[in-house]
């Protein structure tokens, strides 16, 4: 909705909705992560393959598994962050990066 000629209500409707849905999507990914650790916990890749709803899956190779728990490992550091759970520090790597299979 970006336009040179906004107004402030404008301006400050679009910075509630865009604060809102961060807010929203960062809760639901650490949801999400928290039940994908309390699934995955303690688990190898090849355990993690053998569990019941991902056995025959063709996606769900050792590859993706690592994949996604770095994924998930994004969602908890946003979440974090977020929440002032942890001081943010500088990541080891492009934490972007590890999205990027499943966008």
């Amino acid at each position: 909705m970006y336009s040179s000629d906004m107004t402030w209500q404008q301006w400050t409707a679009a910075v509630q909705q865009s604060a809102d849905s961060l807010i929203n999507n960062i809760v639901q990914a650490k949801m999400l992560a928290d039940k994908w650790n309390a699934m995955v916990y303690g688990l190898t890749s090849a355990q993690i393959q053998a569990l019941t709803q991902f056995t025959g899956t063709a996606g769900a190779t050792a590859t993706a598994i690592t994949a996604i728990t770095y994924c998930m490992g994004v969602f908890t550091n946003l979440w974090n962050f977020l929440f002032n759970y942890s001081a943010f520090t500088a990541p080891t790597a492009n934490q972007e990066g590890y999205l990027d299979p499943f966008v």
